[in-house]
């Protein structure tokens, strides 16, 4: 009578050859397990027009914001001196409003960006933030401004707060 062990050892000869083979194998496989795993989250948008408020979470504190008007600059005043841009200067102005029942510092977070057709993404240039606390239930206006090629269409002006969620306003150029 043959012992399993005697018939897997007369049978299977586990030979290093054999052995580099199998750790081959189980490395590809862990591999490809590994690379399958859980695809990147895309980032999820609320979509708003110009004039339309929408609400932003920064630590405890929540603003309500509504982008007023675009305009385009060639020329601007930037820290006393004139800057000159070889494509535009979009001018984004916002009202900003706290919704907090306590005067808050403006808000510090992430800037807010532009994105076009293209999806080329566009960062601050600078900003116009009123001095001092943001007094509870009032609202101050705030300029962005970005400089964009002039081939820039279909603009969204996005804000990313503590959500998962991205706030982008179709500014109309």
């Amino acid at each position: 009578m043959l012992l399993p062990s005697t018939v897997c050892s007369r049978f299977f000869k586990v030979t290093q050859a054999l052995k580099i083979v199998i750790l081959i194998v189980l490395f590809v496989v862990l591999a490809t397990v590994a690379a399958r795993g859980d695809p990147v989250a895309k980032q999820k948008y609320e979509y708003y027009k110009m004039g339309q408020a929408f609400d932003l979470k920064f630590g405890n504190d929540t603003f309500s914001i509504t982008v007023k008007n675009v305009s385009q600059e060639t020329k601007i005043m930037a820290q006393g001196k004139e800057a000159t841009a070889s494509g535009l200067f979009l001018v984004v102005k916002a009202d900003i409003l706290n919704e907090g029942s306590e005067a808050v510092d403006f808000i510090k977070g992430k800037d807010p960006e532009l994105q076009d057709s293209q999806e080329r993404v566009f960062t601050l240039y600078g900003a116009s933030i009123p001095q001092g606390k943001l007094q509870p239930g009032v609202a101050k206006e705030v300029s962005y401004v970005f400089e964009v090629p002039k081939d820039a269409t279909d603009l969204k002006f996005i804000f990313r707060d503590k959500t998962d969620v991205a706030k982008s306003v179709d500014l109309g150029r």
